[in-house]
């Protein structure tokens, strides 16, 4: 029973508690009972500290008591529910309370951090590049320590310009990461673009000729501002500029164009101005006869003279003219010489003319060259080159001195074909000239006659008949055969072959002067109808027998094409070949010929030789066999190594075996005339074996020799092949001289000449190289020091200073801060597994004087004041004052007398032995000593202004002391006025500044 006091709860466990309550009154007393179940306190959970990214949007904490609260930025109290971007970026703390006010009441919290990435976060603003660059580096983003994303872009911001379009728009992305539980990232973006240069191209429009415009016209394409450089020092930035230049000489013009992105390119083009030419020559002689020689001198003068002369048609191109004739004129003519002479300042023409006669050129013409007697003729004169006297000779005994020439009659003599040379002469003062024609003249009245060999003919013969007719007769042949056909022929001669028996006509037509004609006939006897009997062919070394089919004829001939001929028709051919076999048979009654012709074939005995390609060689031996077999046509090959047997003409075989091999060749030919065969052995030899090894591991360059050994069997010698080069050794050390895949053969011979060989490849692979530059190898401190990595081959790298710092940088820079001597260096790692490399540098840190000086004045206030200035520097060799009027001084210590009042500014340069400087100023105030001092009036009156004159110097400020008045500041001149007579004391204080100060003081009645 506890009375009158609290219950101590903690003495209850896990239980079911009976509460009774007594209440009791004097006699009275009152109870109740009630029921407490006690239990166990929960053990509260909530979730660990987390860092969180403001992209989830939402994060919710659960506790593992139901029921409770959370209180905490942007949460909600009952879901846990935390809104991310309603807390924002930072470290909060949420607390859950559970069952508040009770005995079961707990409280934990969770430490939240919310990072946002991108609360800053900035990508900078748009960018752009002129075309030409390599790389442009991104800048304006901010904070540092994103990553770019975008075409050709590194993720520091470097972009590489030649994967990019000219003139294309690109969209990068700058992204940056909070490392949390999970990736939390922002991104931005900006625009960049690479501007294409303008294509600056301008023309030239006039001749660069000193003295004379020359417009340059701008014919760049867009919208750019242009600038013209002349070359002379001069320019323009007119898109069409004027230009006279007044020296002789080469010049650069140059167009430079920028567009409206500040991208700029530039065009040149070399001009040479000069002056105009001078185009003039002079002609030996200005006329004469043709063919006339042209003999001109070039009297042209000027700068980078080219030359086109102009005559009759005719272009030369040369300073000075070859030899030139004017020829082939018929009359007076003139000849004008054109000379244009050309430079880069323009073409000028000078001209003259030659007057060239001609020489005669006498022609005549004829009615008729040919005619019946007596024949008239008529003549014409068409000379040419105004010949100035004729002569005719008419060939006939008659001659003529004119130029109209007269009619002739000419006559054949004595019944014959008479012919008369006609003659004309022309000349004049250039020559001489003649021409000659010859006139046939015919005998009239034309007979015709024939004459034959005779009147009776053999089948087959030629028949010959000759015209006598009168002499120029024309004559003409017609001839009837006995099948009535007709046919003709002309000329003084008729031939024919009279192939049909019977009666022939033949009529000679004879004209020219007349006509006439004379008719003769011929029997021709028939030949005997027979035909010829030969076989199409026959084997050479045969008898062959040869036929005649037909009846009624004597005898015959043979000729059998070998030049043997006999009148019994069997006959032997000892040589293959076509022959023409040919019969003469002759007719029982006349005994009149026919000749009968045919060809025999005679083939030759086939022969069996072949050439193989190798007689011998090494395994595997292939063996191209030439067939050299005559006359046949069927061929059977065997190859003796028991393979299949081949029918082909010229066959290739490969032997696989080694051995001695005899190989047959038999030969067949289509008519089975012969067979033959032909033998021939073939000889394999064994081959060697190559191979060889060499240790399985990584080959360094610069580090590892190849130990290549040679494991090959039977084999007498050997070459290695690497790298372009051919050792004979049996094993071969060989040490790279150079990094790759290389392939390594080894070929090997035996007693026999044969050989193998076998390769395999060898990687060699780049040992890392360092090699390193600095911006400067030596300085003052604190001296910062750019070390820029060339070394090859390497992937990774560690820097050490002889200090102990290090650093992993592809680049370093780095501040030394004291002074001394640092061993720099650079470690090269490759991942290949080759070697470290280390290359090293010294850098010498000379120590850096402190400037520091002192300064006293002998006097506080007044100038002219002496200033001596003391040097407190340290380390310092030398000293170099600097004053306000810019006096200077060497000196550790000096004085300086300053003669004006103010603040001076005092500069003090140490430098040490290694020209390490320091720089140290001081100020030092000069002031003016005031002087005070006033005059009075005497003889003042009560209550009226006491006059006061002020004759203070060098004060900025006053204070008057003035009995029975306060203090009065600053006024020059106060008002006063004494209210009393008797005698007043007044004090003046003049002031420069606090330091330099001045009393006056005066007694006045």
């Amino acid at each position: 029973m506890i009375a009158g006091q609290n219950i101590d709860l903690s003495a209850f466990s896990n239980e079911l508690v009976t509460v009774v309550i007594r209440y009791q009154r004097n006699d009275c007393e009152v109870f109740d009972t009630a029921f407490i179940r006690f239990v166990d306190k929960p053990v509260l959970l909530v979730p660990n500290d987390t860092v969180l990214c403001i992209d989830a949007g939402s994060y919710t904490l659960q506790a593992n008591l139901n029921g409770g609260t959370w209180s905490g930025p942007g949460i909600n109290p009952f879901s846990g529910s935390i809104d991310l971007n309603a807390a924002g970026q930072g470290t909060f703390q949420y607390t859950y309370s559970f069952q508040p006010n009770t005995s079961c009441f707990q409280e934990k919290t969770v430490e939240v951090e919310i990072k946002d990435p991108g609360s800053n976060l900035t990508a900078g603003i748009d960018q752009y590049v002129c075309e030409g660059e390599n790389l442009f580096q991104f800048t304006g983003f901010s904070p540092t320590g994103g990553t770019w994303s975008g075409t050709g872009v590194s993720p520091g911001g470097l972009v590489d310009i030649s994967m990019l379009v000219i003139d294309q728009q690109y969209t990068y992305t700058y992204c940056l990461t909070e490392n949390t539980t999970e990736l939390c990232q922002a991104c931005r973006t900006k625009n960049f673009i690479v501007h294409s240069l303008p294509v600056p191209s301008f023309v030239i429009d006039g001749n660069t000729c000193i003295n004379e415009d020359i417009t340059f016209m701008d014919q760049t394409q867009g919208n750019n501002t242009i600038r013209f450089d002349f070359g002379d020092g001069t320019f323009s930035t007119n898109n069409t500029a004027i230009k006279v230049y007044n020296t002789q000489g080469n010049y650069l013009v140059t167009l430079t164009a920028t567009n409206t992105f500040g991208c700029q390119a530039s065009t040149s083009q070399n001009i040479y101005l000069t002056t105009r030419p001078l185009a003039s020559f002079l002609t030996v002689d200005d006329e004469g006869c043709a063919p006339f020689d042209l003999e001109i001198q070039n009297t042209s003068s000027g700068d980078g003279l080219s030359f086109e002369w102009l005559i009759d048609g005719m272009i030369y191109n040369t300073q000075n003219l070859p030899d030139i004739f004017l020829d082939g004129i018929t009359k007076d003519s003139i000849f004008v010489v054109q000379l244009a002479v050309s430079n880069l300042c323009g073409t000028v023409f000078a001209y003259d003319s030659v007057l060239v006669y001609p020489y005669p050129i006498v022609n005549f013409g004829i009615n008729e060259l040919n005619g019946c007697s007596p024949l008239p003729i008529h003549f014409s004169n068409p000379s040419l080159g105004n010949p100035d006297t004729y002569f005719w000779d008419y060939g006939n005994g008659n001659t003529s001195f004119d130029s109209l020439p007269e009619d002739q009659i000419y006559v054949a003599v004595n019944d014959s074909i008479t012919l008369y040379t006609v003659t004309l002469s022309g000349s004049n003062a250039c020559g001489a000239d003649s021409i000659t024609k010859v006139i046939t003249v015919f005998p009239p009245d034309v007979t015709a006659f024939i004459e034959l060999q005779g009147l009776t003919y053999c089948q087959y013969d030629t028949a010959v008949f000759r015209a006598f007719s009168t002499p120029g007769a024309i004559n003409t042949w017609q001839v009837f055969r006995p099948d009535g056909t007709v046919f003709g022929a002309s000329g003084n001669s008729l031939t024919t072959e009279v192939d049909l028996p019977g009666t022939y006509t033949v009529i000679l037509f004879a004209s020219r002067c007349g006509s006439d004609t004379d008719t003769v006939t011929f029997q021709v006897l028939p030949a005997p109808d027979v035909s010829l009997d030969i076989p199409e062919f026959a084997c050479q070394n045969d008898q062959v027998v040869f036929g005649i089919e037909g009846t009624n004829y004597a005898g015959a001939i043979w000729d059998y094409g070998d030049g043997n001929t006999d009148n019994i028709g069997i006959h032997v051919y000892n040589t293959p070949g076509i022959y023409e076999v040919s019969v003469t048979v002759f007719s029982l009654l006349n005994n009149c010929p026919i000749t009968l012709r045919d060809s025999i074939r005679i083939v030759g005995l086939p022969t069996a030789s072949f050439i193989p390609s190798v007689m011998n060689g090494c395994l595997p031996l292939e063996v191209d066999f030439s067939n050299q077999a005559t006359g046949g046509t069927l061929f059977d090959w065997s190859f003796g190594d028991m393979t299949s047997n081949s029918n082909e003409q010229n066959p290739s075989h490969t032997y696989r075996t080694e051995g001695t091999f005899t190989v047959t060749l038999t030969v067949f030919d289509q008519y089975g005339c012969f067979t033959d065969t032909s033998v021939v052995n073939i000889i394999v030899f064994p081959k060697p074996e190559s191979d060889f090894s060499f240790e399985n591991k990584t080959y360094c360059l610069g580090y590892d020799t190849v130990f290549l050994t040679n494991n090959s069997l039977d084999i007498t010698g050997q070459e290695w092949r690497v790298n372009g080069l051919a050792i004979n050794t049996f094993d071969y050390e060989w040490f790279p001289q150079e990094s790759g895949n290389y392939e390594i053969s080894l070929i090997v011979f035996n007693q026999f000449g044969c050989r193998d060989s076998s390769s395999k490849f060898l990687m060699i692979e780049l040992s890392p190289l360092s090699f390193f530059i600095s911006d400067i190898s030596e300085g003052c401190q604190p001296l910062e020091v750019s070390f820029t990595n060339q070394s090859e081959n390497a992937g990774f790298f560690i820097w050490n200073v002889s200090n102990g710092t290090s650093t992993i940088e592809n680049n370093f820079d780095y501040t030394f801060k004291v002074d001394g001597d640092f061993l720099v260096q650079l470690i090269t790692i490759s991942s290949n597994g080759c070697p470290n490399d280390t290359s090293e540098q010294r850098i010498t840190v000379y120590p850096k004087p402190t400037a520091a000086f002192g300064f006293t004045k002998d006097t506080d206030c007044g100038v002219p004041v002496n200033v001596t200035f003391n040097s407190a520097s340290t380390s310092g060799a030398g000293h170099n004052w600097v004053l306000h009027n810019n006096q200077t001084s060497n000196d550790p210590d000096f004085i300086f007398t300053y003669t004006e009042a103010g603040t001076f500014e005092v500069f003090l340069d140490v430098t040490t032995v290694f020209g390490c400087r320091d720089t140290t100023s001081e100020t030092v105030p000069v002031y003016l000593q005031p002087v005070a001092r006033f005059e009075a009036g005497s003889g003042a009156c009560e209550r009226q202004p006491f006059p006061i004159v002020n004759l203070s110097e060098n004060a900025t400020s006053y204070e008057w002391m003035i009995d029975g008045q306060p203090p009065l500041f600053s006024p020059e001149i106060p008002s006063v006025q004494f209210e009393e007579s008797g005698n007043y004391f007044i004090q003046l204080v003049a002031s420069y500044n606090e330091f330099c100060k001045d009393t006056f003081r005066s007694v006045f009645l």
